[in-house]
């Protein structure tokens, strides 16, 4: 859910996006990072070794179906994310027009 709406932000066809997904599992470095919140949080993931047609077929999955929104995110998709701000900066993420010191009680990324 989350991979994908974070590379539909930076790849807006399918070709781009499966080829920006492959670029990242053949080379996961911290200069090609787009979800920076999951970087530092988990570290780079190791290199996976996939075959070229494998990845064109994971990434060409991920890009035409729709990912299933995890229970614990009601209110992920508000907010920086539909505005396309996601990592751009610092802080907790919040529902449009809510007050800053008041949290997304739906969401565990809190």
């Amino acid at each position: 859910f989350a991979v994908k709406r974070r590379y539909e932000m930076v790849y807006n066809n399918r070709e781009d996006f499966v080829e920006g997904v492959k670029a990242w599992a053949k080379t996961p470095k911290e200069e090609n990072v787009l979800m920076r919140g999951a970087v530092s949080k988990f570290n780079i993931m190791p290199y996976q070794g996939f075959e070229d047609e494998d990845l064109e077929k994971i990434a060409g999955f991920i890009f035409d179906n729709d990912m299933e929104k995890p229970t614990w995110c009601n209110g992920c998709g508000q907010g920086n994310y539909q505005n396309g701000k996601m990592g751009r900066k610092k802080g907790n993420m919040r529902m449009q027009n809510q007050p800053k010191n008041q949290k997304n009680p739906g969401c565990r990324m809190n």
